[in-house]
C-alpha cells in the first residue's frame, strides 16, 4: 500500500448487515466473509468507478469515529490487506498527479 495506489470495489461485491455482523461476497472467490464495522466502513466508502487513496479512506473513517486520521489508518490498512486479500476491493495504480 503505498502513496500511489487508490481503491475500488471490485465489480459484483456485495454486502449486507446480518444482525450485529456484516457479511461481504465476492463473486472472484465465490465466497462470503464476515467482516468487522471497520472493514464494513471502509467498503463503503470505495467505489466501484473513482478510485479513492489511503488517505481519503482515512479522513472517511476519523470523521465518523471522531478521531484524527493518522489514528484511523492502522485499522484502514489493516482492512484493505483484508479486502484486496479476498477479492472484495482491488488496488489500482494512480496518475502522478492523484498521488501527490
Amino acid at each position: 500500500m503505498d502513496r500511489r495506489t487508490g481503491y475500488l470495489l471490485a465489480g459484483g461485491t456485495l454486502m449486507e448487515q446480518l444482525g450485529e455482523h456484516w457479511v461481504a461476497f465476492s463473486p472472484l472467490s465465490g465466497e462470503t466473509h464476515l467482516i468487522n464495522d471497520t472493514t464494513a466502513a471502509v467498503v463503503e466508502s470505495v467505489s466501484r468507478e473513482v478510485p479513492v487513496t489511503l488517505e481519503q479512506l482515512c479522513a472517511s473513517l476519523a470523521a465518523d469515529a471522531g478521531v484524527m486520521p493518522i489514528d484511523a489508518e492502522d485499522l484502514v490498512r489493516q482492512a484493505l490487506q483484508m479486502l484486496v486479500a479476498a477479492g472484495l476491493v482491488r488496488e489500482v495504480p494512480l496518475p502522478r498527479a492523484a498521488a501527490a
